[in-house]
């Protein structure tokens, strides 16, 4: 989030730029990123693995995997029930993407301790409307069996920047060949384009995505309910969106940012919200990923493909951020989601799972996450 519009938008930023508030902190008893340094860690290699794997991109931070363990190499994958986006997501297409992407970091982190992840996608079946109770997957790590990847490198780095992006020229050779290093994967084609005015064009497309989320009132909600104020919060719940750092502690503390006016459809924090679509317009690039179908399995293999591409994309130096609103299956959104179709080349039965913009960016910190064993279930 840019602080300077944020603060614009507000009225207060005489207030809270002072040198006298720049050096609050918040005391918490622990640090919501600690799973970030606790990556490797475990007694077993399901565990270790399993470390690797929670730091997954995913949906709004929802962290929506439950995981039973069955001995030191297998486990079962659910979906956890508490952790949907049921008015942006309203057939749970991007819960189960990240489902993909831990599935595959999963793998990646096992192969670096010469394991290899075997997995049985919903061995009980599927339900094409919603994720229900049964099975994501089961794994097996297969010792004295794998090959590293040399993505995984990336897995500490990884992240998922938002905000502007600097005017640095994002080359077609270099977004290229992070496409090429994702590898190719059956059922899924990839898209990309540094071109100015197309570029300029999916900018703007996203904009206006992003407005109309913000401008319908669920949709707003939804994403308010899921806010973090301050470093206490966020160490309380280390999911959803992170609002961190000592200008937010001091917004929090001065009642220049609360809950209650997160929630208020008519509030100044909603307003802010929309002035940010601006900076989606600083993108120099963009990427999109097609499947052949939308089953739950191309779900998880886009979800797959995905982190694969953000692993590349940070071992080029080069930020990137989903655009997933223009995706999104609400019908006020429908307008915009034909028109992401037809910009990107989608056939009747193929579906964009994927889209995301490009550029170069200074990484953000790390995002909070749950720790391992808050995600673990009786098998």
């Amino acid at each position: 989030m840019n602080r300077r519009r944020f603060l614009v938008v507000l009225g207060s930023s005489a207030v809270i730029t002072s040198p006298l508030l720049s050096g609050c902190t918040a005391e918490v008893e622990h640090d919501p990123a600690a799973p970030w340094a606790r990556a490797g860690t475990g007694d077993t290699p399901m565990v270790r693995s399993l470390s690797w794997a929670l730091l997954a991109p995913n949906p709004h931070n929802r962290q929506p995997w439950q995981v039973a363990l069955h001995g030191d190499r297998r486990a079962t994958l659910y979906a956890d029930p508490t952790r949907k986006l049921p008015v942006t997501d309203p057939q749970e297409r991007q819960i189960t993407i990240g489902l993909g992407a831990f599935v595959e970091l999963l793998r990646l982190a096992a192969a670096e301790q010469g394991e290899r992840l075997v997995v049985d996608w919903f061995p009980q079946g599927s339900n094409a409307n919603a994720l229900d109770g049964r099975p994501v997957a089961e794994f097996e790590l297969i010792p004295g069996d794998a090959v590293p990847d040399p993505l995984f490198a990336a897995a500490a780095d990884r992240r998922t920047t938002r905000g502007e992006y600097d005017a640095t020229v994002v080359e077609a050779e270099t977004l290229a060949s992070v496409v090429d290093a994702t590898g190719l994967q059956s059922g899924l084609r990839w898209g990309q384009t540094v071109d100015p005015a197309t570029v300029g064009g999916l900018n703007a497309m996203a904009v206006r995505a992003f407005e109309r989320e913000i401008d319908k009132d669920a949709a707003y909600l939804e994403s308010a309910e899921l806010m973090r104020i301050g470093e206490r919060e966020a160490a309380a719940n280390p999911d959803g969106i992170a609002l961190r750092g000592s200008f937010f502690e001091w917004m929090r503390r001065l009642r220049l940012i609360s809950h209650a006016g997160l929630r208020d459809l008519n509030g100044r924090a909603r307003q802010s919200g929309r002035a940010l679509s601006q900076e989606l317009e600083t993108g120099h690039g963009h990427v999109w990923l097609v499947s052949s179908g939308n089953s739950r399995l191309d779900q998880v293999r886009a979800g797959a493909a995905f982190l694969r591409l953000n692993l590349a994309a940070t071992l080029s130096g080069l930020a990137m951020q989903p655009m997933s609103q223009a995706l999104q299956e609400f019908p006020e959104m429908a307008d915009l989601y034909t028109e992401a179709r037809e910009q990107f080349g989608a056939t009747a039965d193929e579906t964009v799972q994927m889209w995301a913009r490009v550029g170069y960016a200074t990484p953000p910190e790390q995002a909070p996450r749950w720790p391992l064993e808050t995600r673990l279930r009786n098998a």
